[in-house]
């Protein structure tokens, strides 16, 4: 018995040794896949799955680090204007707006609790980007449903959770993942006119 014991041995650490030389090469640091299981409710873009702190950041630095002058909105509601901007990770960027203060908290269950326009810009990478039928597919699978600006094609979605409304599409020049979200108190007629303000041509 103890000669098999002594047999099976050295085979287990010559598996465990693979599996730690291996496990590197299916970890992308700081960039998120896009299967379509996640793209919303598991987790919401509104609603991190845990506490996760951002990193304040100016404008100009957050378009540094995602490596492009990415779109900001034309047009907002009345009274609103941009109050944060955190960057998560080394390739998320969260533009907070409200039409009241915010605090400096950096907490983003907290901050996220504030404001009232949320914008996630981020980037990824050419080999995650979907296929350009994206957004029928989440209609599809997932539920909401499909907008069109122009050649733009974006999906649509109440989050059942908190009831804000998002609208997310992709913008293949930059390779941005692009979401626009707001709190109940903002009609969704405002939101597509956030969101169409940020797109090429508008």
């Amino acid at each position: 018995m103890l000669s098999k014991i002594h047999t099976y041995i050295p085979i287990m650490v010559v598996i465990l040794l693979l599996c730690i030389v291996a496990a590197p090469l299916f970890h992308h640091e700081g960039v998120t896949q896009e299967p379509v299981s996640t793209e919303f409710g598991i987790p919401s873009p509104t609603v991190p799955p845990r506490a996760v702190t951002g990193t304040p950041v100016s404008l100009k630095e957050a378009q540094e680090i995602l490596g492009t002058e990415f779109p900001l909105p034309k047009y907002l509601p009345k009274g609103f204007e941009l109050k944060r901007v955190l960057l998560l990770g080394k390739n998320i960027v969260y533009l907070i707006y409200s039409d009241k203060e915010v605090s400096n908290e950096t907490n983003l269950l907290k901050v996220l609790k504030e404001g009232k326009i949320e914008i996630i810009l981020q980037k990824v990478r050419p080999e995650y980007f979907p296929s350009e039928n994206i957004a029928e597919m989440l209609a599809r699978d997932v539920g909401g449903s499909v907008i069109s600006f122009g050649e733009i094609k974006a999906w649509a979605i109440v989050d059942v959770r908190n009831n804000w409304f998002i609208i997310k599409w992709w913008d293949r020049d930059r390779l941005l993942r692009i979401s626009v979200g707001t709190d109940p108190s903002i009609s969704h007629e405002e939101t597509v006119k956030v969101a169409y303000s940020m797109m090429r041509g508008s």
